[in-house]
């Protein structure tokens, strides 16, 4: 292990390949160069990196990792004491004993240490908690760091070492401190009034949760505008009576947007209600199809793109969500996997670090990109002088300590990575894809600036009324420049060779495709007729025969001098060159975790270490889910919710993102050392312990209560917005407007409803006395309940409630939040679709109680005579009908009511009386009759299911269900039929357990009859003596009886409260014979 490196220092010591690079390195070697002869062990933080150091580095050498840090704060309060000027009391994690000894071991061979952790404050804190452990092996100068695990960066690392920057292990410090204070002091408190252990707090938690919550609030108040466009097809230069047809992608068809009415712009929304839409559209196909449209301006300018700088940590994150739907963790996974030389069995990093907030690239990289560039695009597609990054961030602080991600070997194309390295699993394809990406957004940062040609122009035609004016546009590539490597040439088609005064004419197609699919189509029926009414009147064209969707008959002869529409030549009614369509303006769109994390690096929440640990914090404590891949919206839960108002509320100053910001601020002057870290501290500690005072003052009610005036007073708000938001679409669709300016109409806010119209919305649909608010649960967070609770038992979740639903009766009450499916037409009682912690179930509520209107929520059962809650009728859902097509929208209401009659009754075996039942298992249908079950066939009750799910519902049960009648279930039960596992071992005698210790002793007798206590004990377990049963009570007859019958144990128990003494007495003579079986007289 001591044996010494060869002559020529380092270098020497390297593997041959690659020395001649190494040599010039290896030039501009320090102090330590002479020290360098001694085989080193080299410290890093994960196994992946140490394997490709250790195959970069001589033999002599040994590289070990410390997998992640060696010590961490105690988790338990007081860890971090501010009387004590902050002290931090640490524990060593499991790998720090055997890397402790590692070390001692290595210093005693005569290996020298060198700590080679990440760049980062991280990093850096690492390498001090390791010296820490060993201090007598860490003196001197042994800190290398290096920014891509190539053989020259180690090199030069090795050659140079240094001492630990303690001003970064400083600010490492001090954020772990912040870290801990704001958790353990704030998250207690969450406790104690939320009421769940499940909550949390976080420095940079918070932030990220109340934008997730703020944006939520921007979506639920927003009301969208529904506004229709016009669309002309035209064609130049040809009358429509002398068009042939003409094929969509010619170039002489051109589509036009009408863009203003009587010199009018309609502005972004359009035309909004359809009254007005229908009236434009008709003066539009009139004007176009008599005097057809003249070009009255066209006007061409040129539009310059520069290109996207080099990659950093949150730019990676979001490219790879966009672009190659990764999520943010896995982005950063294979990131750290390329940087480690891990991926594709490399052997050396293929990029820099992949932490950085700069997008700085160093000047020798630079020539090299510029040079990849010119070779591969072409030297016209690079600039004279190479292009710097940092543009974009210059205007807010940023670390800078490391440049861009980029690749370590620009010469290495993603071609020709992926023609070295075979791509076998679905981890190499991710990492080839991350790779490619990383080298175009390099590469294409040293290219030339893309020109673009926007060309416009416009039309118009005038009738009596005023003139009407269309638009179109294209854009075309000149000189791609960067886009060459990105691959974004895509060009809009390019408009026809037009001039100013040249006339266009309505595009006459010889069917009816134009009009029948796309935007039209997708207007509803009584839509598209009015429009055509309204084409009808206003062109005069009532004896053309404009006819609606139903008629077909052909139209009577036109009268000369008529102004028409063209006409084809299959339906002379249809104008087929006229285009409406109806859009919807979109809300604020809920963010997804690369929007997440960009508007945190926007606003200088966090670093680029803590973009993906944020977002993990946030899933594990169940604040935010997410229903599809990495590009789906990030959804905010019930708990993420309420855990985002308590902490707006109370500790209102670490939720912003201001504070965050100068946090780290704060972090980087200590990193920078101009500022201290204890004085830092001693400020936010101040400041936040003030905090905790105020909020451990207040009271759980108030709590409650400040938590319903913020959320609960913007759902109901929100509530009224939409309702009101509803009712002005309707008018505005059907409503009569006959100018652009008289449509527009402010829509109303949260802020304009007044307090009478929230009470209003408050008031309770069941009771009509109580006032819906949020209630606080343990289980889901919260809720929306009654506050004349347990009187009043509505309860609804924590959304913005539906007013019209709340109006016609339906919401959730008697504690169950679920998908309401319909009503059962025997009793009338309304059946849920719920979500268990098992799956998937059904449930029947309870009947309401005549005399008081309520539910029966209790039974008295005869034998404690206590009173027990009384429980809805249940069923579960088998995956099996979960999955299938048929329940694609749901579960249909006869297939719950059928699953809600289960056990069935089918009948009574002819030959033996014996019962047979259908039950439902998780593999669907079966039968049982006692002794054996049988699964019904699968093409049966699939038939069953289809016609469950197609039938009309009707108020008539059938003597069948799923397809079983009594003898298609007795031919299914003799042919099918098997005896249950558990029977089979209670023929024997003994059960599954109880012959399995037989067999083991049986075993272990050689082993244990040794001894004489060895003997007694194999005895014992051979020969188990049999148990007494207990004895049977008229009671116990009686419910096993019911419950065989299908009988619910709730409704047994009433049934035997109903029971007169005579019959019971006749129960316990049953009881009694039973008893004389198992309890024979002594």
């Amino acid at each position: 292990m001591a044996s010494s490196a060869p002559r020529g220092g380092i270098l020497a010591s390297f593997p041959r390949r690659g020395r001649q690079k190494m040599r010039l390195c290896c030039t501009h070697a320090g102090k330590g160069a002479a020290e360098t002869d001694r085989p080193m062990l080299v410290v890093v933080e994960s196994p992946s990196k140490a394997n490709v150091l250790q195959a970069m580095l001589p033999k002599a050498w040994r590289v070990v990792a410390t997998r992640g840090h060696v010590r961490d704060l105690r988790p338990k309060k007081g860890s971090v004491d501010p009387s004590r000027g902050f002290a931090m009391l640490w524990e060593e994690r499991e790998n720090a004993r055997q890397l402790r000894k590692t070390i001692e071991q290595a210093g005693k061979d005569g290996l020298q240490l060198r700590l080679a952790t990440d760049p980062d404050r991280e990093g850096e804190a690492i390498a001090w908690h390791v010296a820490e452990l060993v201090p007598n092996s860490a003196e001197g100068p042994n800190r290398c760091a290096f920014a891509q695990i190539t053989a020259d960066a180690v090199a030069k690392a090795m050659e140079n070492p240094r001492p630990i920057d303690m001003n970064l292990v400083e600010a490492a410090l001090a954020r772990r401190a912040l870290d801990f204070l704001v958790g353990f002091e704030v998250s207690p408190r969450m406790w104690r009034k939320l009421g769940s252990r499940s909550n949390s707090a976080g420095r940079v938690q918070s932030v990220a949760l109340g934008l997730l919550e703020q944006r939520q609030r921007e979506a639920e108040a927003f009301v969208p505008t529904e506004y229709h466009q016009v669309w002309l097809d035209v064609s130049t230069r040809q009358r429509p009576e002398t068009q042939e047809k003409l094929d969509k992608s010619d170039a002489r068809i051109l589509r036009v947007l009408l863009v203003s009415v009587n010199g009018q712009p309609l502005g972004r929304y359009g035309l909004k209600s359809l009254d007005l839409t229908s009236k434009v559209a008709a003066r539009a196909a009139v004007i176009a199809g008599q005097d057809g449209l003249v070009v009255t301006q066209r006007r061409t300018k040129r539009k310059t793109r520069a290109p996207p700088p080099p990659l950093n940590t949150a730019a990676l994150q979001v490219s790879a969500s966009q672009q190659l739907g990764m999520r943010v963790s896995t982005a950063m996974s294979v990131a750290q996997r390329l940087y480690e030389g891990h991926a594709l069995n490399a052997g050396t990093g293929l990029i820099t670090y992949m932490r950085t907030d700069s997008t700085r690239i160093s000047p020798e990289a630079l020539q090299m990109l510029r040079e990849v560039a010119a070779k591969e695009f072409g030297k016209s597609t690079v600039p004279t002088t190479p292009r710097q990054g940092n543009r974009k961030s210059a205007a807010k602080k940023i670390q800078d300590a490391h440049e861009a991600i980029r690749p370590t070997n620009p010469m290495l194309t993603p071609e020709m990575l992926r023609e070295r390295h075979s791509i076998e699993s679905i981890d190499d394809k991710r990492a080839a894809d991350l790779y490619e990406l990383i080298w175009k957004r390099a590469v294409a940062a040293q290219m030339e600036n893309a020109d673009l040609e926007v060309d416009e122009v416009e039309l118009g035609g005038k009738d009596m009324e005023g003139l009407l004016t269309f638009r179109a546009s294209s854009q075309r590539v000149v000189l791609p420049g960067w886009m060459c490597c990105m691959g974004k040439q895509q060009e809009i088609r390019p408009l026809p060779p037009l001039e100013e005064g040249d006339v266009v004419w309505p595009l006459v197609q010889s069917d009816e495709a134009s009009l029948q699919g796309g935007a039209w189509q997708a207007l509803s029926p009584d839509i598209r007729q009015q429009i055509r009414n309204t084409l009808s009147v206003v062109a005069g064209l009532e004896s053309t025969g404009i006819q609606s969707e139903e008629d077909n008959h052909p139209p009577e002869e036109e009268t000369e001098g008529m102004r028409k529409l063209p006409a084809t030549t299959t339906n002379p009614s249809i104008c087929t060159y006229l285009h409406i369509s109806h859009h919807k303006s979109l809300a604020p769109s809920k963010f997804t975790e690369a929007r997440l994390v960009q508007t945190m690096e926007e606003l200088g929440v966090g670093r680029p270490s803590t973009y993906a640990p944020t977002l993990s914090a946030l899933r594990d404590r169940k604040y935010i889910e997410r229903e599809g891949g990495a590009r789906s919206p990030l959804l905010l839960t019930t708990p993420g919710r309420v855990a985002s108002a308590y902490l707006s509320l109370y500790f209102s100053s670490y939720c912003r993102s201001e504070f965050t910001a100068q946090v780290e601020a704060m972090l980087d002057d200590i990193a920078g050392g101009s500022a201290n870290r204890l004085q830092t501290l001693e400020g936010f500690w101040s400041q936040l312990s003030t905090d905790l005072e105020a909020a451990d003052g207040i009271a759980v009610t108030d709590v409650v209560d400040h938590i319903d005036d913020t959320l609960g007073s913007h759902l109901f708000r929100s509530a009224v917005v939409q309702a009101d938001a509803a009712k002005q679409r309707e008018r505005l669709l059907l409503g009569d407007s006959n100018s652009v300016e008289s449509e527009y109409v402010i829509p109303r806010t949260v802020h304009t409803i007044t307090a009478e119209e929230e009470r209003q919305a408050r008031t309770c649909p069941a009771c009509k006395t109580g006032r819906l608010g949020f209630k606080p649960s343990s289980k889901s967070g919260g809720f929306i309940g009654c506050s004349n609770f347990p009187e009043c038992t509505v309860q609804m979740p924590l959304r913005v409630p539906d007013l019209e639903a709340l109006g016609r009766g339906e919401y959730v009450s008697a504690d169950s939040l679920g998908e309401y499916l319909g009503k059962d037409p025997l009793t009338g009682r309304v059946v849920r679709l719920k979500e268990g912690r098992y799956g998937a179930y059904l449930e029947l509520e309870l009947p309401d109680n005549e005399e008081t209107g309520s539910k029966l929520p209790f039974v008295e059962e005869a034998k404690s005579k206590k009173a027990v809650q009384q429980k809805p009728p249940r069923s579960s859902v088998p995956p099996c009908f979960a999955e299938d097509p048929v329940c694609n929208k749901g579960v249909p209401l006869r297939l719950a009511l059928a699953l809600l009659r289960l056990p069935f009754h089918v009948g009574d075996r002819p030959s033996d009386n014996a019962p047979i039942y259908l039950r439902c298992g998780r593999f669907g249908p079966y039968l049982s009759d006692g002794e054996k079950f049988a699964s019904v066939p699968k093409e049966t009750w699939r038939e069953a299911l289809i016609a469950l799910a197609s039938e009309p519902l009707c108020s008539q049960e059938k003597d069948s269900l799923f397809g079983m009648s009594l003898d298609e279930a007795v031919r299914v039960l003799d042919e099918k039929g098997k005896v249950p596992r558990k029977t089979r071992f209670k023929a024997s005698g003994k059960g599954k357990a109880t012959q399995k210790r037989i067999a083991s002793a049986k075993r272990n007798t050689s082993k244990s009859t040794s001894t004489k206590k060895g003997k007694q004990q194999a005895k014992n377990m051979v020969e188990e003596k049999p148990k007494l049963l207990r004895r049977v009570s008229a009671y116990n007859v009686f419910v096993s009886e019911k419950c065989a019958a299908g009988l619910k144990l709730v409704e047994v128990a009433q049934q035997w409260k109903e029971m007169q003494e005579e019959d019971k007495r006749v129960l316990q003579e049953r009881a009694d014979t039973l008893n004389s079986f198992t309890h024979p007289p002594s």
